[in-house]
C-alpha cells in the first residue's frame, strides 16, 4: 500500500465503535486510501493480506488523517480469555444476571492502544447495551446503566 499507508501508519481495531460526525464526512470523501485496501486486503491468509474495511482500513484512516481526534480504544466489553482469533461468543442461555452484574461491576479498565507503546486506564461510568439473538433474524437489544 505504499508509499501512501507505511506498515508504521497500518492499524487494526474492533468492528464495534462510534464516529463523529467529521470522521464520517471523513470516510465518505476518501477514495485514495479505501483504494489502496481495496486492492490490497484479500480475505484468507493468503500471502499475508488477511485485512478487512471495518477493522483495518478505518482506524488506519482515522490515525492518519486525525489522529489526536480518535480516542484508540474499544468501547465494547470484550472476553479474550479463551485464546482465539476471535472473543467469545455469548450464547443465549450465558447471558445470565451474574453475568451482567460482573461487567457492570467493572469500574477500571485498561487499554493497550493500537500505539504499543501506549497503555491507558480509565475510571468507568458503565452503561451496558447487550443484543441477544434468539435466533439469525431475531435479536433484542436492552441497555443498563
Amino acid at each position: 500500500m505504499l508509499p501512501e499507508v507505511r506498515e508504521s501508519d497500518f492499524r487494526k481495531g474492533s468492528q464495534w465503535f462510534s464516529v463523529k460526525r467529521q470522521h464520517a464526512l471523513m470516510t465518505i470523501a476518501d477514495s485514495l486510501y479505501y483504494t489502496k485496501f481495496k486492492l490490497y486486503c484479500k480475505p484468507g491468509m493468503e500471502g499475508g493480506r488477511n485485512c478487512y474495511a471495518d477493522e483495518h482500513y478505518m482506524p488506519t484512516l482515522f490515525n492518519m488523517m486525525d489522529p489526536n481526534g480518535i480516542a484508540n480504544w474499544s468501547v465494547t466489553h470484550v472476553d479474550w480469555s479463551e485464546g482465539k482469533w476471535h472473543p467469545k461468543a455469548y450464547r443465549a442461555q450465558d447471558v445470565t444476571y451474574g453475568l451482567l452484574k460482573n461487567i457492570t461491576s467493572i469500574d477500571m479498565s485498561h487499554h493497550v492502544t493500537s500505539d504499543s507503546k501506549v497503555s491507558v486506564s480509565v475510571s468507568l461510568s458503565v452503561c451496558l447495551f447487550v443484543c441477544v439473538c434468539v435466533s439469525l433474524s431475531q435479536c433484542f437489544a436492552f441497555t443498563f446503566t
